[in-house]
């Protein structure tokens, strides 16, 4: 798997971070101003695997697109969907935490060591039973600090759990339920969750 993901670095549609023993692949630019979209592209947003063995250690959320950049029939096909799961976008920086030989790890969507992981080593002591949730789980958060900083201005400093993915027995995305449970166990705020049709969506994004 991963000399396929070095020959699209070569084609610089992905760059890569590495440590001793790991690795995080992440699209470029390029890929995103070209649109040069395809399932592993998309998949690499951030995701980190080990070295020896190629094993997927930490799964990142894949890339997101606004409504309006997807295709007509795209559109319309998710527009099917009635069971849909609407929360917040947060404007922070993405944060990505894992246990890698017991040990609590932190990226970002890019990085193994920069300012939005030196945040998170500085917020993190406040939650509780961390280490527990990452057993088997990755845990995706949202950083919101002076340091992280987009656009908006929050009045606080936090890490904001997003979502998580379960590694056991494989790797998929737990429901909005368990993830703020899980929240609710360590203490962390979870992003807000909105009951909201699509209608209601669509007049909202016109607003």
């Amino acid at each position: 798997m991963l000399s396929i993901l070095d020959q699209y670095v070569e084609k610089n549609l992905l760059r890569k971070a590495e440590d001793e023993n790991l690795v995080q692949y992440n699209y470029t630019e390029y890929c995103n101003n070209e649109g040069l979209w395809d399932n592993i592209t998309m998949e690499n947003r951030g995701n980190i695997y080990e070295k020896s063995s190629g094993k997927l250690i930490a799964k990142a959320m894949p890339k997101f697109m606004n409504l309006g950049q997807l295709p007509q029939y795209k559109q319309e096909e998710l527009m099917l969907q009635t069971d849909i799961n609407v929360t917040e976008k947060m404007d922070g920086c993405l944060g990505i935490l894992y246990l890698y030989n017991g040990e609590i790890r932190c990226n970002s969507r890019g990085s193994f060591d920069n300012y939005v992981t030196d945040k998170i080593k500085e917020l993190l002591p406040r939650y509780s039973m961390v280490y527990k949730m990452l057993e088997h789980n990755t845990l995706i958060v949202e950083v919101i600090s002076k340091e992280t900083k987009i656009i908006c201005n929050y009045d606080n400093e936090d890490l904001y759990l997003i979502t998580a993915y379960s590694n056991n027995p494989e790797i998929h995305e737990l429901s909005y339920g368990q993830v703020a449970l899980m929240a609710q166990i360590m203490r962390m705020p979870v992003v807000k969750q909105y009951d909201m049709t699509w209608d209601e969506l669509l007049t909202f994004q016109r607003v």
